[in-house]
């Protein structure tokens, strides 16, 4: 847009922007094979600065990513089953915004005191607008299309549609609301495909229920019927919580009087996985003061423990009194293998330096993390895995470009901890993406050596500057994220496994905890093409394969769509592609959406081959289907 203005504005010179594509074609006929050749990964820590000065924003922009390939999933399968005008302007918009969001110009980065207030305060909206508008329009985007893919499905019941947005069958928790008169008559839950029973758990002052939905289709969606009855349903409870603890048939969890885990059991592997030697306290928000050498909890005030039992889930919800972290919610589930944590951390009552950032002071902000001390104690053999877009990186190892920052390190969702390749844990994040091991007495700032001491992995939160040095009006009150909005919400999950690190699994969980099943209530007598209890729009056969998104072509006819894959384990073999929509031809492109001459062999089923992490772009012809709906 600024190169576009510059050009109609001024006659000399003429900014010419050159794609990629370009300026490499332009480097190889000017050096040749002159070139030095590396390999390996530049590390992320340079991201940091994002995760500590915007952690809302953060959180914003990391959903609209997530969320914005479910976006175009849903509205091409409406494209494909209805007609519908497929939001095409609306989803480049949240690909703008996220990428100007996260060019490296965060301003508390450049020389303070450079600035005047009035322009450090536009800074801030704008920047906290990029990432809001990436958030709602993306949100707006899932709400709209969500409501109308499912009123295509025929339901001869007052019914909930459960979607899936991934591409693998997945079990998972849903929470679904609904209507004072369902929800205040007795009634069962019907699988519509296997016809059995599904307990389900009401959420008590609310018009909601939970229930563990199973083997949803990939890319598709799962019917289940409500049966008025005249009792109310009585489930066994699955997840027991007491006191101080709570249970399941896959981990027990007891926490301290402060609300912190004190022991977590790995029940089937019989293990304790908090580490008691440590100095560090497992989900304990800490600080790291300015010049200080030492690292101090944050109060944790006083606290109130409810325990909730149930069929489906059970919690522990500590709240706390005069504390900066103010909730958390240790929850975990009946049929699902994994433990979920999040904390409330009201920003406006951490600690801050008094002094001022600027040039010639030496303020600094104070710089907050929650610890997870895991007992994996042979540092020796323990490997870490971080996912990055596309892959894992291990480490120690060398894959990593001379000179590369090794910690702080960031991750697309999880980081995976395997001692030996006997016992291993995946721990996935949601809002936040900066972690570390400790390695130094100080935190480990700009390091290029990787040398944990012990496996607790830390879980950056935020710093908090609240003055700095301006260029007309001296010292001033400001932060980069408005007070108004000082909840600072930090979740992650954890997993356990026995044996070596999986991919495969390992992928599968960060995108599970990080995109959940999509639910709605549907009422009985809604009529539509999709009859089917449950049905997949789109499929692969193979675990290791990911479908990235399918999204309508962004130039030329109305029925060509792109579908893009992701190979994640470094293998290689054949690829089966199933759609619910016929294909009537199928093509290569390149990453930019260019056509290429060979054509996969067949299209009913695709059949393609893959090579390891390789990224396969393909253009397809689909064939419209088109019913009016009730």
């Amino acid at each position: 847009e600024n190169i576009r203005r510059w050009n109609e504005e001024n006659e000399y010179p003429k900014i010419i922007p050159a794609v990629p594509r370009e300026f490499f074609e332009h480097m190889k006929d000017k050096y040749r094979n002159r070139f030095k050749r590396y390999s390996g990964d530049w590390a992320g820590a340079w991201t940091g600065g994002k995760q500590i000065v915007y952690p809302i924003s953060t959180a914003m922009v990391r959903w609209a990513r997530d969320h914005i390939t479910a976006a175009e999933k849903i509205w091409s399968i409406d494209a494909l089953l209805y007609g519908a005008d497929y939001p095409a302007e609306e989803i480049r918009r949240v690909y703008e915004l996220i990428l100007t969001w996260l060019d490296h110009t965060q301003s508390p980065h450049t020389p303070e005191g450079r600035f005047t207030e009035e322009e450090m305060r536009r800074d801030a909206r704008l920047r906290y607008g990029l990432a809001s508008g990436a958030f709602s329009i993306t949100n707006q985007l899932i709400q709209k299309g969500f409501k109308r893919l499912i009123s295509g499905i025929e339901a001869d019941k007052p019914s909930i549609i459960v979607f899936n947005p991934l591409s693998w069958c997945r079990t998972d928790i849903v929470y679904v609301c609904l209507s004072e008169e369902i929800i205040k008559r007795n009634f069962s839950l019907l699988d519509s495909e296997s016809n059995m029973t599904v307990p389900y758990q009401r959420i008590p002052g609310e018009n909601r229920i939970a229930f563990i939905a199973e083997s949803v289709p990939p890319i598709g969606y799962k019917k289940y019927e409500i049966i008025f009855v005249d009792e109310p349903e009585s489930f066994e409870k699955k997840v027991y919580a007491n006191g101080n603890f709570i249970e399941n048939f896959y981990y027990r969890i007891e926490v301290d009087d402060e609300g912190f885990i004190s022991s977590l059991i790995d029940k089937a592997a019989h293990r304790e996985l908090i580490n008691r030697n440590s100095v560090f306290i497992f989900n304990r928000l800490y600080e790291k003061m300015p010049r200080a050498a030492g690292i101090n909890p944050v109060s944790a005030g006083r606290a109130r423990i409810k325990a909730i039992s149930g069929p489906v889930f059970g919690s522990l919800v500590i709240e706390r009194e005069n504390s900066p972290q103010t909730k958390t919610v240790y929850t975990l589930y009946a049929k699902i293998k994994r433990i979920e944590i999040s904390n409330s951390i009201d920003k406006s009552l951490l600690g801050c330096s008094e002094k001022a950032v600027g040039h010639f002071t030496e303020g600094q902000a104070s710089f907050f993390f929650i610890t997870c001390p895991f007992n994996l104690t042979d540092m020796d053999h323990v490997n870490v895995h971080i996912e990055r877009a596309g892959f894992f990186l291990s480490c120690p190892d060398k894959s990593r470009l001379p000179g590369a920052q090794k910690q702080p390190f960031s991750h697309v969702h999880i980081t995976d901890i395997n001692e030996g390749g006997k016992y291993g844990l995946t721990l996935s994040t949601k809002q936040s993406f900066l972690c570390w091991f400790p390695g130094d007495p100080m935190l480990p700032i700009d390091t290029r050596r990787w040398s944990p001491r012990e496996c607790t992995l830390m879980l950056a939160v935020c710093n908090n500057h609240k003055k700095y040095l301006t260029k007309d009006k001296g010292v001033v009150e400001f932060q980069w994220e408005s007070p108004s909005i000082p909840i600072i919400n930090i979740d992650y999950s954890i997993d356990t496994y026995m044996g070596q690190f999986n991919a495969v699994k390992a992928s599968r969980m960060g995108w599970e905890f990080n995109v959940q099943l999509m639910s709605s209530f549907v009422r009985q007598g809604q009529s539509g093409p999709l009859k089917d209890a449950s049905l997949s729009f789109l499929e692969v056969d193979k675990p290791n394969i990911q479908i990235i998104t399918l999204k309508r072509k962004e130039v030329d006819s109305q029925d060509r769509f792109i579908i893009r894959l992701q190979e994640i384990s470094e293998m290689e073999g054949d690829l089966k592609i199933r759609s619910y929509f016929p294909i009537k031809e199928a093509r290569y492109t390149s990453l930019l959406e260019d056509p290429k001459e060979i054509k996969p062999s067949t299209t009913d089923p695709i059949k393609i081959k893959f090579k390891p992490y390789q990224t396969i772009t393909l253009e397809l012809c689909m064939k419209q289907k088109t019913s009016d709906t009730n």
